[in-house]
């Protein structure tokens, strides 16, 4: 099992070197865009690690249904996700930010304090978290392959987690740290990540079914799970309060789903796919999560609760399946490992590591940033790694985690101050993180130190954080919780009360608070004047940027606002500021800030110039606004006479078709009136018996001219409104039965059947009896007319229909065609189907009895005749006085 474990693990990071290497080369082409929304949401799934993949199980063994809290949490953030993500991402685009750490620095003033601690306490509070993910790939390789833990034998060359650290390592600075700009977004990662969540999804569903269907079989399940169903699992509130709490707040902030959720964000168009999408991942995922903490005691009890989904996977399926359990948790746990220690590595070489480099501003630097990030992460590796042997010894995945979790619920308070609150200051949000950080120190880690040290983690007497929670009620988790954000959340608003910014610090409150409506274009409004040599500030961009990367933006820029530079020496506030966002992107906002002061005459502007501005700006914006909408709305009117053009044109041919139609078949009869005419009339010795069959021919066609030219003035009158119906009592049974006989002679002379079929008396009701009897005149004369040549058959049906009365007519002919059973009531429907089949008539038959049965508020039309031929159908409603008629409303939708 080991040789089978190292293989499909090293095949596997292989691959994901190679769907990297494709996701790079493919997810920027256009094709792939409309495929994004999906691969935003997810990446956002990378909130799902080890920790969901193995330690939602054990915790769920120990404590119930409590584990789903942690995915509660975030599932409920989603219903404030759009709005947070959209300024987010206009703050991203307009600022340059590319970390939580760039984003509450530059908001609060540029500050670089502010910066550095966020990156330090980020740090801090998140390497036990991929020290965790770590732990997971060590002791899931060794619960399979039955060798010892690496944690129990000391440092190892031959632990598997030291190579696969290494391998995240060389795959995290090759696909994340290609290009100096933070914010950039990265295909291959984004790419990469969003394929590692699909497989751990996939994976732990197959693995969960087959575990599932061989418990079924076993009796101990239904015994395990009646006792489950007796146990009490009692959280207190304050407990589930904090879980939910710190998981909503941790999924925005952690420095993994801030870089996936905002830095690698191409659009604002694929947030609203995640609002639904991440949820329904995080519910399928847990959905198997219960039937191995139950059969995990019975079946595996030797092994740890964290890891019951591989001993009982390898019990249920085999070697395949527990392999696939095993890569399934690999890959949860690679993707956290890849996209946490890129996100802290940018953020603490940004805001720690250069600006201690940037003064040497005269060199070229580019690379020298990357290498530092690169060194950044490999140290941050090393460090989790190391955390791993010598201090997560006896920790469960899930507590590591909700260590983690409080700790970075400590930005919170800035962090909704730095975009809704104007007020929100940099030195109250500095005082209540470190207050935070320092309570979450004191609750959370200062006990695991002293129990390492000295063995007793209760050294501090009373003062005892588990004293403490006892106390309260509560567990030490929640204590921590409930005081960090208390404390952190008191100290940020009051300070924030009493404090007055610097001018800096407004600007960048308003940027910050209306961003949704100042960000939405192009260009962030400039609110400071200011201007430099241009060669200073392209000199500047080249150090940091590279020459390729300087001439290929500013190349752009220039195009876009129409700037030539050979013509214009002096660079604007416009271009100073572009230049400093793209600085930020690389060096962060605070030593950006300072190199550009560095070549850049700049003048504070007053509060009145900097409001004076951001209405202009708004007023731009609303101006763009209203001539977007009225664009759309010139091109839906466009749009709308294009296609009334177009149906005018389509009139106008079926009109001249139509009119072609009738005047051919005027023009028949009339020939032949005429013709016969000139025989009787140039030939008076012709026999009285070829004159009178050409009288009688005559008087025939006659009638045929008639019918026609009634045909289309009743079509006329019916379409203008004109027709009125003259209403009797009408006994439609007897008026169907009359109508049959009168079609008995042509029927015979086909040699075709014609029966009625009403097997009850049909109720009177109010009707035009002619204009009834018009309608079954068409319609059975249709259906001897297109019934089988041979054995032709015509059967008309009636019955009572609720408050209706149906009529059928069926024939055994060819039938209508699906595509034709709304068109062959249109008048124009011969006409237009004259190439496949020559009219017979004029093609006004349907269309006349369609009219009719609307005039009497019925409906008409095709129904499947299983049969085979076809059925016409129609119904008249039963009044049985004729004031209902008049006043009810007729069917349209025939």
């Amino acid at each position: 099992m080991t040789l089978l474990l190292i293989v499909i693990a090293t095949a596997y990071l292989g691959f994901i070197f190679g769907a990297a290497w494709y996701f790079e080369k493919r997810l920027s082409n256009v094709g792939f865009r409309r495929w994004m929304p999906y691969i935003y949401a997810l990446a956002l799934a990378v909130y799902c690690t080890a920790w969901t993949f193995y330690g939602s199980i054990g915790r769920a063994a120990e404590s119930g249904f409590d584990f789903l809290l942690i995915y509660i949490g975030p599932t409920l953030v989603m219903f404030l996700w759009y709005p947070i993500a959209r300024k987010l991402y206009y703050l991203k685009v307009n600022q340059g930010i590319g970390s939580l750490a760039d984003l509450l620095s530059s908001r609060y003033g540029k500050d670089a304090a502010i910066g550095k601690l966020v990156a330090a306490l980020s740090l801090i509070g998140v390497l036990p978290y991929i020290s965790l993910q770590i732990k997971a790939i060590s002791e899931s390789f060794t619960t399979l392959s039955g060798s010892a833990s690496p944690i129990n034998t000391g440092f190892s060359l031959s632990d598997p987690a030291l190579y696969v650290s290494l391998i995240m390592f060389a795959f995290t600075i090759f696909f994340g740290t290609r290009y100096v700009q933070n914010n950039r977004p990265k295909a291959g990662l984004i790419g990469t990540i969003a394929f590692e969540s699909l497989f751990k999804l996939l994976a732990f569903l197959i693995v969960g079914l087959i575990g599932l269907n061989s418990f079924l079989r076993d009796d101990r399940f239904y015994s395990a799970l009646d006792r489950f169903s007796h146990q009490s699992f009692e959280l207190p509130t304050a407990d589930w309060a904090s879980i939910l709490l710190i998981s909503g707040l941790s999924f925005m902030l952690l420095p993994r789903q801030f870089q996936m959720g905002v830095v690698e964000n191409t659009s604002e168009k694929n947030i609203p796919k995640a609002l639904w999408l991440v949820p329904l991942y995080m519910l399928i995922l847990n959905l198997l999560v219960l039937p191995f903490a139950l059969m995990g005691p019975e079946l595996a009890p030797g092994t740890k609760a964290d890891f019951y989904l591989l001993s009982l996977s390898l019990q249920s399926g085999g070697p395949a399946t527990a392999a696939l359990a095993f890569l399934g948790g690999l890959s949860a746990a690679t993707s956290m490992i890849i996209v946490s220690t890129l996100a802290l590595g940018n953020m603490f070489s940004t805001h720690v590591l250069v600006p201690q480099i940037v003064w040497d501003k005269d060199k070229p630097l580019d690379r020298r940033i990357i290498g530092l990030r690169r060194w950044a992460i490999f140290g941050i590796l090393i460090l989790a790694y190391f955390y791993y042997h010598y201090i997560a010894v006896k920790e469960s995945l899930v507590s590591i985690g909700m260590v983690s979790f409080v700790a970075i619920s400590q930005f919170a308070p800035a962090f909704f101050g730095a975009l809704f609150w104007k007020q929100a200051h940099r030195k109250a949000a500095f005082a209540g993180i470190a207050t935070g950080f320092a309570i979450w120190f004191y609750f959370l880690v200062l006990p695991e130190i002293l129990n390492l040290v000295s063995g007793d983690p209760q050294l501090l007497g009373w003062a005892s954080p588990q004293l403490i929670a006892n106390s309260m009620g509560v567990s030490v988790l929640s204590a921590a919780t409930i005081f960090s954000l208390l404390v952190n959340t008191s100290i940020f608003i009051a300070w924030s009360l009493n404090l007055e910014a610097t001018q800096e610090e407004e600007n960048q409150a308003t940027l910050f608070v209306k961003a949704s409506s100042l960000l939405s274009g192009n260009e962030a409004p400039e609110i400071y004047r200011g201007s430099a040599p241009f060669p200073d500030i392209k000199s500047l961009l080249n150090n940091f940027l590279g020459n390729e990367r300087t001439e290929k933006v500013l190349d752009r820029y220039a195009r876009l606002n129409n700037i030539d530079w050979s013509v214009s020496p002096t660079a604007d506030s416009r271009v100073i500021s572009y230049a400093e966002r793209l600085l930020s992107e690389a060096i962060g906002p605070a030593s950006a800030k300072i190199m550009i002061s560095s070549v850049v005459q700049r003048e504070e502007l007053s509060r009145s110039e900097v409001l004076g501005i951001l209405e202009e700006s708004q007023k731009v914006l609303r101006l763009n606004r209203e001539l977007s909408t009225r664009s759309e709305e010139l091109r839906k009117a466009t749009e709308d006479l294009r296609q009334a053009n177009y149906k005018l044109q389509e009139l106008t041919e079926l009109k001249d078709e139509f009119l072609y139609t009738v005047t051919h078949e005027l023009r028949t009869p009339l020939t032949a009136i005429r013709t016969q005419a000139e025989l009787v009339h140039d030939d008076p010795e012709m026999p009285e018996e070829d004159r009178q069959r050409f009288i009688g021919n005559m008087v025939q066609d006659c009638e045929r001219l008639t019918r026609l030219i009634s045909n289309v003035l009743d079509l006329e009158k019916f379409e203008s409104g004109s027709q009125k119906l003259s209403l009797n009592r009408l006994d439609l049974g007897q008026l169907i039965e009359d109508t049959v006989m009168q079609f008995q002679a042509l029927a015979a002379k086909k040699g075709h059947s014609l029966r009625c079929e009403i097997s009850a008396p049909l109720t009177a009701t109010y009707a035009d009896e002619d204009r009834i009897a018009q309608v079954l005149h068409n319609l059975i004369g249709n259906a001897l007319k297109y019934a089988r040549h041979d054995n032709g058959a015509v059967w008309v049906t009636a019955y009572r229909l609720d408050q209706d009365l149906k009529v059928n007519i069926h024939d055994n002919g060819n039938g209508i065609p699906i595509s034709d059973r709304e068109l062959v009531f249109d008048k124009f429907y011969q006409v237009r189907n004259q190439t496949r089949r020559k009219p017979s008539g004029s093609g006004l038959g349907l269309a006349i009895s369609k009219n009719i049965i609307q005039m009497h508020k019925g409906k008409i039309w095709i129904e499947d005749n299983p049969g085979g031929g076809a059925k016409i159908s129609f119904t008249l409603p039963l009044y049985l006085q004729e004031a209902q008629m008049k006043n009810s409303k007729p069917h349209i939708d025939a």
